[in-house]
């Protein structure tokens, strides 16, 4: 039979390879992908710190064991593999742990957990600083040494001197006592200069001489970039209505490539890998198949609008109709993959029965819990996920949490079942009722549907329930779903026919699982011999041991088939069966005193004394008890088929959940998930899940909640969720990496980082523009690199007194030794900051002038400093978000005054106030002078090169000093890299700001709307408040007139003024949204304006707290999906009563698509509007419509050539030393 299928698989094989090999003449080119990573700011840090701070969460007594383990580890580390070194430290930690969180430490290693930590302590260290070549060094109150010998001089006066602040996350030696000497020691775990200065130091602290605190400290780090997990990458299917791409840089030739690049094993039927395996000499020819098959299945052709309506069912569907264990995989490829995988959806026929059983769960999730179709939810152990953020260090810590609750539990002998304590969609039968845990080592099973032979023949899926059997019948599925526990006590009457009625269920092949309990004597020494229980418990101990369980129930049977008129077993019975039926069997041996079939004989017992059923006969069936008129054996065998029926419509009820169980006899986590599996969030969720699955116990039930009569496509992105259970360890492999493989060469791609929030990252380097991947014009992979730049500092700030937010109010953050590192100012908006740091040990104060002048700080939350001291100490030590609540309250004699109210027209105090951000270019602070403040914002290669032209356009036309501010949030590292070059071939300066859109804020999900949300709802907190007037400017205009004149115009009072929409050009009249429908009822004859040139008077803007006004109609307002369509336009046109806005003149901008020819010659900027008629491309309308665009764009040109040059031949003569 194998030699047929082999020769079969040949023939196809070899007439497929045939063909495609005069198709494609054998060849195979690498496929083409995507792959993004992201670093951490900071070097790698060694592992073995980063486990022992997981131990030191367990208790400060492990961490100190365990270091006791550790002590020299270090030193081995250069003779070994790093995946020996990580295996060493895992069976260090097992010396602690239990398996749980042994994989819990390896989860956490692989996300890079703790790796925070230990870089917060090295920043406390370089801010002692650490003596010169020192490897290890102590700090004894103030003075510093890394020679052990001067310890006990230091420590003489030590007292005398002031004792260093402690933290909360310092590790402290176990002692008695506090109040004593503290020396803290700097030294890396593991080490030789370490271990020198533990010895020591442990002795001292043992002897009740010193307080012991130890800190990390590498001398050398790394220089080994590490890379990190936990967020989201999307290549998103980007609109090619307007042609956005930029010429000058169409193809990308690169030479790299990916591991593995076709990564599907299966294709329309065909498993590659293990065809690869066994015709090897084959390999490439079976690729070059595997890659036209994959191909031929990228189909992308937009759906029609009847074929999306039930795409969330179809996918549904076809996951259902997978084995269980596979089906979570299938939503996960299915939903990341959607763009190629909806057209085959479409093909799938939704099972009726399916679809019905989904809604009736969807009516009672929303009768119970106000679930609509299309929500998302998910609860381990009944404590709700939050899927919008998905921040696994979260989900990192609750695991460590309930593992400890769970273990407890556990220790104290509580081993059922956790129930829910969200959801549970019971059938009204098992309302009101308690479930026994029947997975007890004293329940003897008889048989396994789901192993034994004698079931093999029957279907596994669990589709199986859905099919259409006879009213009252059990369909026969290869599946435990039905069990059925016995309680045998072979010295009463019921015994018997409770065994009769087993045997005829099991000869019957009932799809039940039988169990028995044997309740039995348990006198520690009893003789089988004159004990028939004991007998028959050593007698079935024996079968199953020489032959099978199974054999043993049946020589039970035979046993019982003897029982004479007594109705009660007797040993002669037991003697009898063993004697005929296993001839060879030493029936004294096996039943006497010294039987070595005794084991576990007082487990049923025990376990029927637990559970408290009362008195015998007791039966259970799936952990639910009978009553005492079921055990009637009359009754009680049709009380097993009416459970059994029950049963089979509560899971056909259920075939519409994915239901996983887990191990038997270990603990387990509750998991329950909601999720339409064509959503962002099923993208998300599935890999979690199968994350999960490999670090803990779970039993599972997903609930597939989808959403009907779709209109539009429910996903129009590729994703990943880079996420992984364990450290990997493979040769030129970076780590963590999201990879992109089989994608469509023709759609225009745009790439997306989802990360935690709190996380600012931007790119460091890819080789094609990011915003518009074009697959078709690249050769190779395409690299997208990025660094964690920054984790955010989040907080709230009140005033005590009025119990409102202190408007203008700024913070600064700062150390020891750089006082004011960065600084924020506060909203009004829930009193919002947000302030940029990484790991470390921070100070947190009020700015110097007006805010430290009116105000103190009274208190401060989720700070490691005591609440009532007037500087907080805040530390960031993770990954997940740092929040904190400050209170403040003005000093008693400055109650009448106002940060933002500057009554004397003086501009001392804004001169002293300095930005915030971070200018790239290191010049000194120098005091404001007459500067032009130009705002912009652009993303990807073509609005870049927009943004240049722009910027020189600005310049060619004014005297005044031009300062730019850019929004750094989406610029390429091409960008960054070369504006330091422009503003000094120039003379302009400029900034790079940042700001993360707050969690509160309803989220946008588009690129575009991202940042157009940005260009208006942050003004008043992006810039510091030196800055007086700031003027947007679109990154695709050109300025003909000198800026200055807008800068000074009177906006009489506005806090901001914009240029209305032109009139003239009246063949576009169709296309004036704002003269009809919503807009020409709100504006009432008002101007419409347009968003592509506004001026902003930010002390004006901030006074009347315009920005937190517009936060706050933009959250009312966006909360409709059809709202705001053009967000930064429609905002604040939307709010012109509430915030006013001055009409500037109309030649302020001037636009083809909306301005007539003869107003041209007037203009003072040139737009390049979209043309919703003509949908020319940008870059052609602004050659044909700007005559000084092309010499700008030919001017930068030159000197971006100049630069690369120069960037070559620096390399050269690099490469020649």
């Amino acid at each position: 039979m194998a030699k047929k299928a082999a020769t079969l698989v040949q023939l196809l094989l070899g007439s497929t390879i045939l063909w495609l090999s005069l198709l494609r003449s054998g060849t195979v080119s690498a496929s083409k992908s995507v792959t993004a990573s992201l670093a951490a700011k900071w070097p790698e840090t060694p592992l073995l710190l980063e486990a022992s701070e997981f131990m030191a969460e367990e208790s400060n007594e492990k961490f100190w064991q365990f270091l006791d383990t550790v002590k020299e580890l270090a030193i081995y580390k250069q003779t070994e593999s790093d995946y020996s070194h990580y295996n060493l430290i895992l069976k260090k930690a097992g010396q602690f742990l239990d398996n749980l969180h042994i994989n819990l430490l390896k989860f956490a290693l692989s996300l890079r957990a703790y790796s925070p930590t230990i870089q917060m302590f090295q920043q406390i260290a370089a801010d002692e600083p650490p003596p010169d070549g020192c490897d290890a060094f102590v700090v004894i109150h103030k003075k510093h040494t890394c020679k052990i010998n001067e310890i006990k001089k230091l420590l003489k006066k030590a007292t005398s001197r002031p004792r260093p602040y402690l933290f909360k996350g310092d590790h402290k030696f176990p002692t008695n006592k506090e109040n004593l000497p503290v020396i803290i020691l700097y030294a890396e775990m593991g080490t030789r200069a370490f271990g020198k200065f533990h010895r020591v130091l442990s002795e001292k602290a043992q002897n009740g001489e010193i307080l012991y605190v130890l800190r990390h400290y590498i001398q050398k780090p790394t220089s080994q970039k590490m890379y990190l997990s936990g967020y989201g990458v999307e290549l998103v299917i980007k609109s090619t209505e307007y042609k956005a791409l930029d010429d000058t840089q169409v193809k990308t030739v690169t030479n790299t490539t990916v591991e593995g690049e076709i990564e599907t094993n299966e294709v329309q039927g065909f498993l590659f890998g293990k065809l690869k395996e066994r015709y090897s000499d084959l390999r490439d020819n079976l690729t070059a198949f595997q890659k036209y098959l994959i191909e031929s299945n990228k189909e992308m052709m937009p759906l029609k609008v009847w074929e999306l309506q039930d795409l969330s069912f179809q996918a549904a569907s076809q996951i259902m109709s997978t084995p269980v264990y596979d089906a979570i995989k299938l939503m996960k490829d299915i939903s990341q993959n959607f763009p190629i995988k909806a057209r085959s959806l479409t093909r799938i026929a939704v099972n009726q029965h399916l679809r019905k059983e989904i809604q009736e769960n969807q009516k009672d999730l929303q009768n119970r819990f106000e679930i609509q179709p299309g929500d998302a939810f998910l609860y381990i152990n009944g404590l709700r996920i939050d899927i919008d953020a998905y921040d696994p260090f979260s989900i990192l810590d609750m695991l460590k949490l309930e593992g400890k609750m769970m273990n407890g539990l556990h220790n104290l002998g509580i081993n059922g079942e956790y129930m829910s304590k969200f959801l549970k969609l019971n059938s009204h039968v098992w309302d009101n009722t308690y479930v026994l845990d029947i997975r007890h080592s004293s329940v003897m099973w008889i048989n396994d549907l789901e192993n034994d032979e004698l079931y093999v023949m029957w279907p596994t899926s669990c589709q199986e329930l859905l099919k259409p059997i006879l009213p009252g019948s059990i369909p026969s599925i290869r599946r435990n779903f039905h069990n059925l526990i016995l309680f045998i006590d072979p010295a009463q009457e019921y015994t018997m026919d409770f065994i009769k009625l087993a045997e005829r269920l099991y000869y019957h092949k009932i799809p039940l699982r039988i169990g028995f309990v044997f309740i039995i004597n348990t006198d520690d020494e009893v003789d089988g011999m004159d004990d028939a229980g004991v007998a028959l418990w050593r007698a079935f101990n024996y079968i199953a041991d020489e032959h099978d369980v199974s054999q043993a129930f049946i020589s039970i049977t035979h046993m019982y088939q003897k029982v004479k008129k007594q109705n009660t077993l007797t040993v002669d019975n037991v003697k009898s069966v063993l004697q005929n039926k296993f001839p060879s069997a030493n029936v004294q041996d096996i039943l006497g005193i010294h039987s070595i079939y005794d084991d576990e004989r007082k487990a049923g017992a025990n376990f029927y004394k637990m559970i408290g059923l009362g008195p015998l006969p007791q039966a259970l069936f799936n952990g639910e008890s009978f009553n005492r008129e079921e055990l009637n054996i009359k009754e009680l065998e049709m009380a097993v088929l009416q459970k059994m029926i029950d049963t089979t419509i509560y899971l056909q009820r259920e075939s519409s959940i994915i239901m996983i169980n887990p191990q038997e006899n270990d603990v387990f986590f509750d998991v329950i998930g909601i999720v339409d599996p064509l959503t962002r969030e099923a993208q998300k969720m599935a890999q979690l899940l199968n994350v999960l699955g490999k670090i803990i116990n779970m039993k599972i039930k997903l609930f597939l909640n989808c959403r009907g009569k779709l209109s539009e496509a429910p996903l129009k992105s590729f994703y990943r969720f880079v996420l992984e259970p364990e450290l990997t360890f493979v040769a030129d492999d970076i780590g963590p990496v999201a990879k992109f493989l089989d994608i469509p060469e023709s759609p225009l791609l745009t790439l997306n980082m989802i990360t935690p929030e709190g996380w600012l990252v931007e790119t460091v380097h890819s080789n094609c523009d990011l915003d518009n991947i074009h697959l078709e014009d690249i050769e190779g992979t395409v690299i997208a690199e990025y660094e964690l730049e920054y984790l955010l500092l989040e907080g709230h700030c009140f005033d005590i007194m009025t119990e409102q937010p202190p408007r203008g109010l700024q913070f600064t953050l700062g150390t020891k030794n750089q006082p004011v590192a960065v600084d924020t100012i506060v909203m009004a908006n829930l009193g919002y900051f947000q302030l940029k740091a990484n790991p470390g040990a921070w100070l947190l104060k009020l700015r110097q002038g007006k805010s430290e002048d009116i105000y103190q700080i009274v208190g401060h939350e989720g700070t490691d400093s005591q609440p009532d001291q007037g500087d907080a100490v805040v530390v960031l030590n993770s990954f997940r978000s740092k929040i904190i609540e400050v209170q403040v309250q003005k000093k008693p004699d400055k109650i009448k005054e106002d940060i933002l109210n500057d009554k004397d027209g003086k501009k001392g105090m804004w001169d002293s106030i300095k930005s915030f951000t971070r200018s790239l270019h290191k010049e000194k602070d120098k005091t404001e002078t007459d500067v032009l403040n130009i705002f912009s914002v652009a993303s990807g290669h073509l609005y870049e090169r927009f943004l240049r032209i722009m910027m020189l356009s600005v310049l060619r036309n004014t005297k005044t000093p031009v300062k730019f501010w850019f929004l750094k949030n989406y610029l390429s590292p091409t960008f960054k890299e070369v504006i330091p070059h422009m503003a000094k071939e120039y003379g302009f300066q400029y900034e790079l700001v940042q700001y993360r859109w707050p969690r509160w804020l309803h989220q946008q999900t588009e690129k575009q709307r991202i940042i157009w949300g940005y260009k208006i709802l942050f003004l008043d907190v992006l810039f510091p408040l030196a800055v007086d007037k700031i003027i947007f400017v679109d990154a695709d205009q050109i300025v003909r007139h000198d800026l200055k004149e807008l800068r000074d115009f009177d906006l009489d009072g506005a806090p901001y003024g914009y240029t209305p929409f032109c009139d003239s050009r009246t063949e576009m009249d169709g296309y004036r949204f704002w003269k009809t429908g919503y807009w020409a009822s709100h504006l009432l004859r008002r101007k419409y304006h347009i968003s592509a040139l506004y001026v902003v008077d930010l002390k004006k803007f901030r006074r009347i707290a315009a920005g937190d006004r517009l936060r706050g109609q933009y959250q009312a307002l966006s909360q409709d999906p059809n709202s705001l369509s053009n967000l930064d336009q429609d905002l604040p046109n939307n709010m012109i009563y509430q915030v006013a806005i001055k009409s500037l003149p109309q030649d302020w901008l001037w636009c083809e698509t909306w301005c007539d020819d003869e107003s041209k010659q007037r203009a003072k900027t040139i737009d390049l509007c979209n043309n919703p008629k003509t949908k020319e491309p940008k870059l052609e309308a602004a050659a044909r419509i700007v005559p000084e665009w092309v010499e700008y764009d030919n001017e930068i040109r030159r000197l971006l050539d100049h630069l690369e040059n120069k960037k070559k031949n620096e390399i050269l003569a690099h490469d020649e030393l």
